[in-house]
């Protein structure tokens, strides 16, 4: 499909702050990913959220991060759900 594009100066938002709707949880099923006061958050066995959304091209990424003591985490762009 063709990349979504924003009109000049306008964001589109990845995320609702309230629901998981346009993300795909990748990795192990014993993982827990929620909405908390507005923001995702992940805890339990390691995995990742992948955004449905998309394809974007040439775009600009703000996001806002907060990570526990000894968390790992990381942001990735232009990544697939399943290899190949």
């Amino acid at each position: 499909s063709a990349p979504l594009a924003a009109a000049d100066g306008e964001w589109i938002a990845l995320f609702d702050g309230k629901s998981l709707d346009g993300w795909e949880k990748v990795g192990k099923e014993d993982s827990v990913w929620e909405v908390q006061d507005g923001a995702l958050c992940g805890s339990g066995a390691p995995s990742m959220l992948v955004c449905t959304k998309g394809p974007y091209k040439n775009f600009r990424y703000r996001a806002e991060i907060k990570i526990n003591d000894g968390g790992n985490s990381g942001l990735y762009f232009r990544t697939k759900t399943k290899a190949g």
